[in-house]
């Protein structure tokens, strides 16, 4: 199916699991039924041109929530296919949906030629499977998947389907949220949105506010948006997590961040009693360690980075309620919420405050400007007290090492912390002092120009470019790692060979990991009428600067950070030669990064040296162009050609050379 509806899906069916201990006949989870009674209907809007994007022109979307005894979501699309080419992506209706809890209605699936309306749907014609993908996400839910093609689509035919999928995750103990994108790259002609609750809801729209309806209706409480020729929105790269780029509608039935804590709460913070092995973990991390506090915890969050594997088993309420440290000691493996109860399970064994915190990885420090609910939040990591300082891990990393500070580093801004004791929950995340960074040291060196030159390169990785690193070699072989290397300069250099074995250096303590390798370039020296010449490089600075795409835009744009870089060039010539001394500079600062290189060449040697820092997470929409000038500039520095003339025996030499060449040619 088409991506918009890919996207649309998600949204509405983000909670899917399968309760564990319950024998769930597929089958019986849905049916062929007509439009409930209660959906308020819309009609399909008339004379529509053309004009939608990717071969598809979107009529009518509608989404309709009654959040009563039996939770229902209505959902409707329709649309018209423009392109043959759209035919293939756009003739399959698939729906996700929660077998546990949930039912699966589909009302109907309509063609339209001509005016003419044919119904397509036959309920022998839907396949169901459980949707798992345990390979990539790593992750059971025990989703299921209905799907269905639509028989005999043409180009020009517009597609009418609609369902409802009714049930709420018992996890959420009857609380109401939801949230609904009010605006895609794709333009809409219609798009309609009713909610009914029992209760009041706080309702936020970010856009088309002027045009939301309440009323209260036979004593329930009714919410509706309906919106004619929904405004697009050009899809952007870099947009900052923190910033809603499309408008949105957003309905909750929490009042306050403190009621999500509250809801949390029992699921995070009950009275784990560790079994026997665990309390020997912990024990034995106090014996090793005896009065050195940090290396305690740092030792507990390794173990539950590195020892219990990431994978979710998130069945029925554990879909956000984590399983036991027992349990997750015993198979050995867990997703982020098992992880985190069992961090902070041990932590606290071992005396120190530790608490669960609720993060979004879509939205960072993003998720404070919304409504309160369980919904905006996706992962969780465990917030530590210590030295009067907070820290945050996430235990589902792994080939973490160094101290606090250097492991602590993670995007998120701010947290909702899940403690009773905390007055507010959602705590700023701090960034200690530390350098994160990438060190290069580079040296050719010459005994005569007639002789191949060996090339060294040391490559050292601080704080978390350690960790990046240190996750990548652990898992591939040492000549994995070195053809990888050596695949890397070969293009710069076609003639290179290898010349030792690669050399890996990890100091855990420190969070340190240097990569030495030794090539030999036969060829390093092009020539041209009367002189040498080669071209040196920063390829790691090309490699982790983020050139963006310049389309116009309305958001400021998030850059990698942070990040530090600094490369250093050595060229050393025989002793024979005497190069003209020079030495030049270039400095390039923006607010959002500083760069500078420097030249220096002395007798028979140069050296060449760039440094690069990212200041900020993301650049002012206001100085954008300013920073791809800047940009630019960068580019343009990242290269300098070392040139020095040949004697008149070399240029003879070359000379004869390139005529031996012409006749073998």
């Amino acid at each position: 199916m088409n991506g918009l509806y890919k996207i649309i899906i998600l949204w509405v069916f983000c909670c899917a699991s399968v309760s564990a201990d319950k024998s769930i006949e597929l089958k019986d989870t849905y049916s062929v039924q007509p439009v409930p009674s209660w959906v308020t209907q819309q009609g399909i809007p008339k004379g529509v041109n053309q004009d939608g994007n990717y071969g598809v022109t979107y009529y009518l979307l509608e989404r309709q929530l009654d959040f009563g005894n039996d939770s229902e979501d209505y959902f409707r699309l329709v649309y018209s296919i423009d392109q043959k080419e759209a035919l293939a992506d756009n003739s399959q209706v698939i729906i996700d949906y929660n077998p546990s809890f949930q039912r699966l209605e589909v009302h109907h699936i309509n063609v339209i030629r001509n005016g003419k309306v044919v119904n397509r749907l036959a309920i022998e014609d839907i396949t169901v499977a459980q949707s798992e993908d345990t390979e990539e996400s790593l992750m059971l839910t025990g989703k299921a998947t209905a799907s269905t093609q639509i028989k005999g689509l043409q180009v020009n035919d517009v597609v009418d389907f609609a369902y409802t999928v009714k049930g709420q995750n018992p996890i959420f103990e009857g609380k109401t949220f939801f949230r609904q994108n009010l605006g895609w790259s794709s333009p809409i002609k219609k798009l309609f949105l009713k909610a009914v609750s029992d209760n009041p809801l706080q309702i936020k729209a970010t856009a088309y506010d002027d045009k939301l309806n309440t009323e209260k209706v036979a004593g329930r409480y009714q919410y509706k948006l309906s919106i004619d020729n929904v405004t697009t929105k050009k899809s952007l790269d870099g947009i900052p997590n923190r910033v809603h780029y499309f408008p949105y509608i957003q309905g909750s039935e929490f009042e306050s961040w403190d009621e999500v804590v509250e809801w949390a709460l029992p699921h995070y913070q009950d009275k784990f009693e560790l079994n026997n092995s665990l309390l020997r973990l912990a024990n034995g991390w106090k014996e090793q360690f005896p009065g050195d506090l940090e290396s305690q915890i740092t030792a507990a969050i390794q173990y539950v980075q590195d020892d219990i594997r990431y994978f979710g088993i998130e069945l029925g309420v554990n879909s956000h309620k984590p399983h036991h440290p027992n349990t997750v000691f015993d198979r050995k493996y867990g997703d982020c919420k098992d992880k985190t109860v069992m961090l902070v399970a041990l932590l606290r064994q071992l005396g120190v405050t530790a608490y669960p915190a609720l993060v979004s990885t879509d939205l960072n420090s993003g998720f404070e400007t919304m409504l309160p609910s369980p919904g905006v939040f996706d992962h969780v990591i465990v917030g530590i007290e210590y030295g009067e300082q907070f820290y945050f891990v996430d235990p589902t990393k792994t080939a973490q090492r160094g101290s606090l500070k250097s492991i602590s580093l993670l995007p998120f801004e701010k947290v909702l912390v899940i403690d009773s004791q905390l007055e507010q929950g959602i705590v700023s995340v701090p960034q200690h002092d530390y350098e994160h960074k990438i060190h290069i040291e580079e040296l050719f060196k010459l005994s005569s120009m007639s002789k191949p030159a060996s090339y060294s390169i040391s490559s050292t990785y601080y704080g978390i470019e350690a960790d990046r690193v240190r996750s990548w070699y652990k898992v591939n072989s040492k000549k994995v790692i070195q053809d990888n290397y050596f695949n890397f300069y070969k293009k710069v250099y076609p003639t290179l060979k290898i010349d030792g074995e690669i050399d890996i250096n990890d100091d855990e303590d420190l969070n340190i990991v240097t990569i030495k390798e030794s090539y030999i370039v036969p060829s390093l020296w092009s020539f041209n009428s009367n002189h040498y010449y080669s071209d040196f490089s920063s390829y790691e600075m090309n490699n982790h600067i983020y050139y963006p795409e310049r389309p116009e835009r309305d958001v400021g744009l998030a850059i990698p950070f942070p990040k530090k870089i600094t490369h250093n060039i050595r060229v050393v010539l025989p002793e024979t030669y005497s190069l003209d001394s020079k030495k030049t500079n270039k400095e390039i600062n923006h607010e959002s990064f500083s760069f500078e290189r420097n030249v220096a060449v002395k007798q028979n040697s140069m050296n060449l040296s760039f440094d690069y820092k990212a200041k900020e997470k993301e650049v002012n929409v206001d100085v954008l162009d300013n920073y791809y000038e800047s940009l630019i500039e960068v580019q343009n520095h990242l290269n300098y050609r070392l040139i020095f003339p040949a004697s008149k025996s070399q240029q003879k030499q070359q000379r004869k050379k390139r005529l031996q060449d012409l006749i073998k040619g």
